[in-house]
């Protein structure tokens, strides 16, 4: 503790005033107050509390209409005075004394405190916390009549990161802006404007220790602004003093370290790490911190998904790690103390002057807490003669530390999952990160559409590098969502659930055997894939369904068992392609329809083996289109026994020894320019050259109706020496040359001429006969009759 001694200054001049209290009410009953006593509590970044004992010889006054009511406590000592401006929050009925004077205890508070009685859900987007300040106090004060003072913040956007998911959840609006505040360094004080009191928003720092803090007015006859520290009474100097001053010192941690997890930058082998260096690395006294603060950077509420940052900047805990290092370092060092200035004020600086610490000499010290008591125990009694008593206890610390509010307020906590809609402007809503937006069913501010929240992640039941499962949300589902260490600005879908206007895609619980993955075409909903899974005993069935097109590709090998039967249809067309060999095994019968054609390319060659029978049938319908098979190489039929080619009434049939062709109409072999037609009644071959022969046995040609010999130029049988030579002349020779006729045998010609060597002409009757000469002429001629 440090005193004074009896030689400061001050002790000759005239005695400092004493201190006067008045009390007035605005928009409440107002009769002549007289101020008892107060007491009056106050703390940088705290609503201020104070309590004031009132007189009154208007016993008529009402109490509960002084509620709500705008109050004043003027604290003055002649040349400086100090007003305490704030909202009646609560009135304590005493009683009336003896003097018939109506006793009154009043709670005045500013009009921040009041907030706390505003208790709600909010989601503020794409805002820094400043903003946000902004926005929620201006609201809250101005019913109350009182304004914000802002303009004490940094205006650096590095100092204050845009939030993209901030969320005030069950909790009053007080504890909402004391938790950001705190999160974010900054802190308030109260100033008096006129009969309100104003509320002051300040971030200051080491950097600029006095930039934002107000120098306390005091009662200064040297004018020097320094506060001595006096033991003795106070009333007996001519300024303001300090009656004694203890100054506290410890140890505190030297080094903070702030970690945090960045997915938009994810490296598992490391997180997002910052710290504050430590002004005495051989013993350091390390801090560490993981901090839940949501530390996702995103674009602005309601823009286009691809427009996502990729995250790689996100360094909140730069920031942060200072910040808090800054908090545990202020209490190194403490000053406490008992004085009778009446600006003493959380948020105001002094210097002391006098000290025998002398290291602490123009010193100058931020005030962080007063409480003030003021008596006034005359009024009590008509005479007045007991005069009034002030007195303050302070705390502060070295201006030069900077000042950061120590985190006292806690932030609310889910507990356990809530659910939500899905929002968003189509029917799937997501960004590359496959995010959705969602509305809370307690949000009652946000619209129902794509800015109703911050994009949030989705778990999957696998998320690896560009492999796992997906199953993105869609509008109008009713979602699970859980968040992450209870925090209500860290959401997490986590599941979907059915509701009323979304019931399960079967009927419960008729179809309760029923499984299915079922999904919904979109845009539209006209159509579905679906895996469904039947478990009925007896019934049970795998079905796949895809509504267009389905696709499966193997990179190996596919096995498919079937222990029944199996169908396939296709509705259109169907191919396939096997870049190997295909071996079917068919253990009884295979029956193939084809309605149109069929066409068989085999570049290679073809065999077949018919180990029974082979029988083409008639169809009952044959159809009128045509049909071919081209075989580019070989192409073999083999059959055991017998092999036959029907069509309608022409067969051909082929067993081990025999081939018949059978038809009704006509027959034709053609090479060529050769060919032989057969028809019911006429065989003709026709050729350059028609060869007919036998081997040495002979060789037999039997015409049993009439034979028609014809040649173009002309016709010739030859055999050895002898041939008939039939060319427009008729001419046969041979050794021996025989015409015979069994009836009349007739030689004719004009002329007609029969020569040889011998020439015989016999029969039962002979006639010859010319029209003209007849001539028979020979070395030797006989005729015989």
């Amino acid at each position: 503790m440090v005193d004074g001694n009896g030689d400061a200054p001050g002790l000759t001049g005239e005695p400092i005033a004493r201190v006067d209290y008045a009390f007035d009410v605005q928009g409440g009953p107002n009769p002549d107050w007289a101020v008892r006593r107060f007491h009056l509590h106050e703390a940088l970044g705290q609503p201020y509390a104070l309590t004031v004992d009132l007189l009154t010889e208007d016993t008529s006054v009402v109490p509960e209409q002084l509620l709500g009511a705008s109050a004043r406590l003027e604290i003055d000592r002649r040349d400086v005075a100090r007003s305490v401006c704030g909202v009646i929050e609560r009135v304590d009925y005493i009683g009336v004394n003896v003097d018939r004077k109506l006793a009154l205890r009043l709670h005045v508070v500013p009009a921040l405190r009041l907030l706390e009685q505003q208790v709600g859900c909010r989601v503020f987007q794409d805002r820094t916390v400043p903003e946000i300040l902004t926005e929620v106090l201006e609201a809250g004060l101005a019913p109350f009549g009182r304004q914000l003072d802002a303009s004490g913040l940094s205006t650096d956007a590095a100092d204050y990161p845009k939030r993209d998911y901030c969320v005030q959840f069950r909790e009053s609006t007080l504890d909402f802006v004391s938790r950001l505040m705190e999160e974010d360094g900054i802190t308030y004080f109260f100033h008096t404007e006129g009969d309100k009191e104003q509320l002051v928003l300040v971030d200051q720092s080491a950097d600029e220790p006095n930039a934002s803090f107000p120098e306390v007015e005091i009662i200064d006859p040297d004018g020097d602004g320094l506060v001595p520290v006096l033991a003795t009474d106070p009333q007996l100097y001519d300024r303001e003093t300090l009656r004694h001053f203890d100054w506290c010192q410890g140890l505190q941690p030297n080094q903070v370290v702030v970690r945090s997890f960045n997915w938009k930058a994810f490296d598992p082998g490391q997180a997002l790490e910052t710290s504050a260096p430590a002004e005495a690395p051989d013993a350091p006294r390390r801090h560490y911190v993981y901090t839940e603060q949501r530390k996702v950077v995103d674009e602005k509420a309601g823009a286009e998904p691809t427009s996502s940052f990729d995250g790689t900047a996100i360094d909140e805990a730069a920031a942060d790690a200072p910040r808090r290092l800054q908090l545990l370092q202020r209490q190194t060092q403490l000053g406490r103390g008992r004085s009778n200035v009446i600006n003493f004020a959380p948020g105001s600086r002094f210097t002391v002057d006098d000290f025998s610490l002398m290291h602490l000499e123009q010193l100058e010290f931020l005030l962080t807490r007063v409480t003030h008591q003021g008596d006034n125990p005359g009024v009590e009694h008509s005479d007045g003669s007991e005069g009034t008593l002030y007195d303050n206890a302070f705390e502060c610390i070295p201006v030069a530390n900077g000042y950061r509010p120590r985190r006292s307020t806690p932030q609310p906590r889910v507990l356990g999952p809530q659910t939500a809609t899905v929002t968003g402007g189509e029917e799937i809503h997501t960004d590359k990160h496959g995010r959705i937006k969602v509305r809370f069913h307690w949000d009652e501010h946000s619209p129902l559409d794509g800015s109703s929240s911050c994009w949030v992640r989705v778990a999957q039941t696998w998320a690896g590098p560009s492999w796992g499962s997906l199953f993105i949300p869609r509008v109008g589902m009713e979602v699970v969502v859980e968040f992450l260490d209870g925090n209500p600005d860290r959401p997490l879908v986590t599941g979907c659930v059915y509701n009323s206007a979304n019931p399960p895609p079967y009927a419960l619980p008729g179809e309760k055997t029923k499984s299915t993955i079922k999904s919904n075409s979109s845009p539209g909903g006209d159509g579905f894939n679906e895996l469904r899974f039947e478990d009925a005993a007896g019934s049970e069935e795998v079905f796949l369904h895809a509504q267009k097109d389905l696709n499966e590709v193997i990179g190996n090998d596919m096995s498919t068992s079937v222990g029944h039967d199996q169908s396939l249809s296709v509705g259109n067309d169907r191919s396939k392609d096997v870049t190997g060999h295909e071996t079917n095994d068919i253990h009884k019968d295979r029956s193939t329809t084809i309605d149109g054609s069929e066409y068989v390319h085999i570049k290679g060659s073809l065999n077949m083996i018919v180990d029974g029978g082979a029988n083409k049938g008639k169809a009952t319908d044959p159809s009128p289109l045509g049909g071919g098979l081209a075989v580019t190489g070989e192409y073999n039929v083999s059959a055991t026994s017998k092999l036959t080619l029907t069509v309608g009434n022409s067969k051909i049939e082929m067993d081990t020894s025999h081939i018949s062709i059978q038809t009704t109409a006509q027959i034709k072999l053609k090479v060529g320019g050769s060919e032989i037609i057969m028809v019911p009644a006429q065989i003709d071959a026709k050729s350059a050259t028609v060869i007919v022969s036998g081997g040495d046995a002979a060789s037999v040609l039997k015409l049993d109706g009439a034979a028609d010999l014809k040649g173009g130029s002309q016709v010739l049988a030859h055999k050895g020496g002898s041939h008939l030579k039939l060319d427009g002349t008729a001419e046969m020779k041979g050794s021996t040359a025989t015409v015979e006729g069994e009836g009349v045998g007739e030689l004719k010609g004009a002329p007609a001429k029969v020569t040889g060597g011998d020439v015989e002409v016999g029969g039962g009757a002979i006639s010859v006969t010319g029209t003209g000469t007849v001539s028979v002429d020979g070395s030797t001629v006989e005729l015989n009759g």
